[in-house]
């Protein structure tokens, strides 16, 4: 297990793929939990994907569970994956975009 800072620097699939390790967990493993294919999830962890929707919060749920994950580590480093990947944000429903603006915009 990499050392905290570490992980500070690891992209979002390479801190998915570091904890199914070390939790001696399979991509099939997490994919059946997670109900999403195998090919998918594993795009995702190899960066090829992008993160899960933000308006699919219960996957995150699930994923910081089954991978002991903090919830807001995670969904954090989705946020930075989906930034740095300059995803055009008009894609998104408005709904998606309010979760985004909950979770990282700071209320006065």
């Amino acid at each position: 297990m990499r050392l905290a800072f570490e992980l500070h620097r690891s992209s979002f699939g390479e801190l998915l793929k570091e904890f199914r390790e070390y939790e001696n967990l399979s991509i099939e493993d997490v994919a059946s939990k997670l109900q999403v294919s195998r090919g998918y999830y594993r795009k995702v962890e190899n960066g090829s994907a992008p993160p899960f929707s933000f308006n699919r919060k219960e996957r995150y749920i699930a994923l910081a569970s089954i991978l002991k994950l903090d919830l807001y580590l995670l969904m954090d480093r989705a946020f930075e994956e989906m930034t740095s990947m300059r995803l055009d944000l008009s894609i998104l429903s408005e709904r998606s975009k309010q979760e985004i603006l909950r979770h990282y915009v700071r209320q006065p």
